[in-house]
């Protein structure tokens, strides 16, 4: 029904790529090159990251995130299937249970510096994130770590975890994806090294790093917390 349209669009090249990601794992990536690509010409990054977190880049077609959007508007696209993704052995999706903002974290810079070492057509210098319900998590997740990007573009995405219990049906995740339940002391944290987005040096990141405002909403939902708890108490007196 559509062969009319499909053959009159225009679509980017795309390729896999892998690299050495988080704990040693081989991970993998997916380049879309702009329509009209010209080899001799820079051009700017979309780097798109995936929600769930368990989900997959696939060689698919959709009507949300889809990267041939940005290919006809003359960008790249950049994509990584970072730990915890699904596809690739359910060890790889458990690995970070409890730990959102670590190995995906640091698959996604590694990916992101592998994509420009390999493609030289990528500006690196003009990239921006983009993502949607884990995506935009990691993008804030990203905003309080690096300032690598030009933009982030963030939709759906959560800020504190432990409050989002209050919130959501889907208690799996707060009872395991993220371990970040009420009744649990841990939020999503991350203990990876890391280089700086500028390649010199290293340093230690830990949830002392977290934004500011995990803190804070964390004292406001267990103060929350309490008061729910109470009113239970005197609703069953």
């Amino acid at each position: 029904m559509n062969d009319a349209k499909v053959a009159a669009a225009r679509f980017g090249a795309f390729e896999q790529f892998q690299f050495k990601g988080a704990k040693g794992d081989t991970v993998w990536g997916y380049v879309v090159k702009p329509v009209d690509f010209d080899p001799a010409k820079k051009v700017p990054v979309a780097f798109l990251i995936h929600g769930g977190p368990q989900g997959s880049f696939g060689n698919d077609f959709h009507y949300r995130w889809n990267p041939q959007f940005y290919a006809g508007a003359g960008y790249a696209v950049v994509m990584v299937d970072f730990h915890g993704s699904t596809g690739y052995g359910q060890a790889f999706t458990d690995a970070i249970n409890g730990d959102w903002g670590g190995a995906p974290y640091e698959d996604l810079m590694k990916g992101l510096d592998a994509a420009l070492a390999k493609y030289t057509f990528l500006d690196g210098s003009r990239v921006g994130a983009l993502g949607a319900s884990y995506g935009g998590y990691m993008v804030n997740w990203i905003a309080g770590k690096s300032e690598r990007f030009r933009c982030l573009v963030v939709h759906d995405g959560n800020l504190d975890e432990r409050m989002a219990y209050y919130d959501t049906e889907e208690l799996w995740f707060p009872n395991g994806s993220t371990a970040a339940s009420p009744g649990s002391r841990s939020q999503p944290t991350e203990s990876t090294t890391r280089s700086t987005s500028s390649g010199a040096g290293k340093r230690r990141l830990s949830s002392s790093t977290a934004p500011r405002t995990t803190g804070s909403s964390t004292r406001r939902g267990s103060r929350r917390s309490r008061r729910f708890s109470e009113r239970g108490s005197r609703r069953s007196s």
